[in-house]
């Protein structure tokens, strides 16, 4: 039988306690202290250089030289407070107090002058950087020229985890690394995470031995410590790579671990504080560096999609659907997204260009895009990966930036052809591990030597600037889509609204012609009465025909009101009552004229109360006509006004011989008016008028009926 391959348990890496390895590196001595500033932990190696420590306070054991510690300002970086004797003194807060470490000092000091002057140049000369790769270069010199190790890397750390050495200074003994690509696992995540909070950290002397730390309490947090004793697994790393001293700077880039300076050396080598921070410095001015060539690249690249785009808007907002538009436009919706090729869906259709997938493998991916839960816009350089249909033509689309309209369902596919790209590996990325290490061990692997290996299915990545472009042309997108939609329901509403604009003309014309019609009929019964008026000799029978006739006249003038009016609906009680009484004086004679007095306000009243009111008016003026003078003239008045409480009030009143006010329906006059009152459910008083009569109607503004 085959020998069996060994297992190696990779996830040891993350569970290893970084945080709480239990000793240090011995160029230091250390302290923990509670908050009481009472030591409640030290290094083994404290007691040879202060005597006793564990249950002291701090103070008492560093302060008899002049040192003054200020621990309840301690921050949770490490921080420079002064010397004790030949090492350096650094304070920091953790979760249980504080952290004193007393390291060693390395070599001479460098002068004042010095700092200033390699701080000032780094700064200068990394602020004219011209790109990316001037900017690593420079960077790596300078950290090189502070810190006088053999090789010095800017290692970047890429979207699929991995590194690669991005620029790098080195003595001419030392083969170069550049561009080299190291495997994910050669720096775990908590690692990484670490690099994040602390971000300088030295190993003097790959080959020391650890000092532990006893403790009155519970472990001892060394996040932020920088004697912390790093993992025996990266010792041995660095062993196998036959580095005999290291330090690493942390490159920070909007909040995330952009990278590391990798500073190695092949013999031991300690360097100091005032160096470490010189060299930090020039970290800070590499990722103030990176920050500003990337806005600059970011900037131009932005203001070249936005440019793009907006002149492809225009042309697709101006069909009569947005699919139309698209498809009419595929060429120009090509250039908007950088990529090799374009593919739209809408309504089932495909419409392609450029280098694209076959047409039947375009449907089925987007049926994928358009999926319930999938994200409106997706990106990837490797779609076999999140696809695997998509490994048959890697060719054609190896990467995909796509946008989903879901309201029109479209969606917009950009792809890029596969990148084949040759990687110079520091060693076999697919063994991370010694694999002669004994099986379920953790051992790092021995080999560095080049490994060339070709990688497949990949496209170039899509940059940030670019998916923020793909999304804001879904949202232009979207908006001309709804743009178009109201334009459409606009055009259909206009359309509807002239054939019922034509028929309501063609109603009121109608309308009109009836109410023409009704006035031509009620002026011919209004005759009819007058003619056969003077035929009869009966003056009881001639009274009856006089009285018809009036009150077929004030329907006739409501009717003529109505026909003249742009409203068919309302009528003007100060407009509709003038021409009534105009109409009833030109009948009753001109001895009639100017007796009656109106005060009536402009309301608006239904066509139907206004009848029912006229009719009411009508018969209570003729009744003053006949009883209050004994035939002769008089004065009368007619007002009309509010009532209060959404009602209206028409009172008709003469200074007559007047009545009983009781108002009893006797006469037919009576009865009409008490029955028309009825109808428009209102009110009716009689009332004296010293002298004469006073009658009112109160009805309902509105139409209660």
């Amino acid at each position: 039988m085959p020998d069996r391959q060994p297992v190696f348990d990779l996830s040891a890496c993350e569970r290893e306690p970084i945080r709480i390895p239990g000793s240090i590196q011995p160029h230091g001595v250390l302290l923990a202290a509670d908050d009481d500033g009472r030591v409640y932990a030290a290094s083994d190696n404290a007691e040879a250089l202060l005597g006793p420590s564990i249950g002291r306070p701090v103070t008492e054991l560093l302060g008899s030289t002049g040192l003054e510690l200020d621990l309840p300002a301690a921050t949770t970086n490490a921080r420079y407070t002064g010397a004790f004797g030949d090492h350096d003194v650094f304070v920091h807060r953790s979760a249980q107090g504080c952290i004193v470490e007393l390291e060693r000092a390395a070599g001479p000091r460098p002068s004042a002058a010095e700092v200033l002057d390699r701080t000032v140049a780094t700064s200068i000369a990394l602020g004219s950087a011209v790109d990316l790769d001037a900017a690593t270069r420079i960077a790596a010199e300078a950290v090189r020229a502070i810190t006088g190790y053999d090789r010095v890397m800017i290692y970047r750390f890429l979207e699929d985890g991995t590194g690669q050495v991005v620029g790098e200074a080195r003595d001419a003994k030392i083969a170069p690394l550049l561009n080299h690509r190291y495997p994910a696992s050669d720096i775990p995540r908590q690692a990484r995470a670490l690099y994040l909070e602390n971000p300088i950290r030295v190993i003097p002397d790959v080959g020391y031995k650890p000092v532990s730390l006893s403790s009155s309490a519970e472990p001892v947090d060394l996040s932020g410590a920088i004697l912390r004793s790093v993992s025996p697994v990266h010792i041995q790393y660095l062993k196998n790579m036959e580095v005999g001293a290291s330090a690493s700077l942390s490159i920070v880039h909007q909040g995330q671990l952009w990278g590391l300076i990798a500073c190695h050396h092949t013999t031991p080598r300690a360097i100091g504080y005032e160096r470490r921070e010189m060299a930090r410095q020039a970290t800070l001015a590499l990722e103030a560096a990176i920050h500003r060539l990337e806005e600059e690249v970011s900037q131009r690249e932005a203001l070249r999609l936005t440019r793009r785009r907006e002149e492809l808007l225009p042309l697709v907002a101006a069909a009569e659907e947005l699919s139309d538009g698209l498809a009419a436009h595929l060429p120009e919706l090509a250039t908007v997204i950088p990529a090799d090729g374009l593919a739209v869906v809408a309504d089932r259709k495909v419409h392609l260009h450029g280098v694209t997938p076959p047409k039947d493998a375009i449907g089925a991916l987007a049926e994928w895009l358009l999926e319930p839960k999938a994200p409106a816009v997706r990106s990837t350089s490797h779609l076999g990966r999140d696809y695997p249909p998509a490994e048959s033509w890697p060719a054609q689309a190896s990467g995909l930036l796509s946008v989903v309209l879901r309201n029109p369902t479209i969606a917009i596919m950009w792809f890029r052809a596969e990148q084949v790209e040759t990687v110079n590996w520091a060693g076999n990325p697919h063994e991370p591990l010694d694999p002669s290490a004994p099986a379920g061990t953790l051992c790092p692997r021995r080999s560095f030597e080049l490994w060339v290996e070709q990688v497949r299915g990949r496209s170039r990545p899509w940059r940030t600037n670019e998916q923020d472009a793909a999304r804001r042309l879904a949202d232009r997108l979207e908006e001309i889509a709804h743009q178009i939609s109201l334009a459409r329901m606009n055009h259909y509403l206009g359309e509807s609204l002239s054939a019922k604009d034509a028929t309501l003309a063609e109603k009121d014309l109608l309308m009109r012609e009836v109410h023409h019609r009704v006035q031509n009929n009620l002026q011919l019964v209004t005759s009819m009465l007058r003619l056969q008026n003077g035929e009869v000799e009966d003056d009881v029978a001639r009274q009856q025909l006089v009285l018809a006739s009036d009150r077929i006249q004030s329907i006739s003038t409501l009717h003529r009101r109505l026909w003249r009016s742009d409203d068919l609906q309302l009528v003007n009680l100060e407009t509709f009552f003038a021409e009534l009484v105009a109409d009833l004086v030109k009948a009753w004679g001109e001895e009639w004229s100017g007796q009656i007095r109106l005060e009536v306000s402009p309301i608006k009243l239904s066509g139907s109360t206004a009848l029912l009111l006229g009719l009411t008016v009508t018969e209570l003026l003729t009744n003053a006509f006949k009883h209050a003078y004994g035939g002769k003239p008089g004065p009368i008045t007619l007002t009309a006004g509010e009532g209060g409480k959404g009602r209206v009030s028409v009172t008709v009143a003469d200074n007559g011989v007047g009545t009983d006010g009781s108002g009893r329906a006797g006469s037919f006059g009576s009865k009409l008016i008490h029955r028309l009152a009825q109808q428009a459910s209102g009110e009716l008083r009689f009332a004296p008028n010293n002298p004469g009569t006073a009658v009112t109607l109160v009805v309902p503004a509105q139409d209660e009926r």
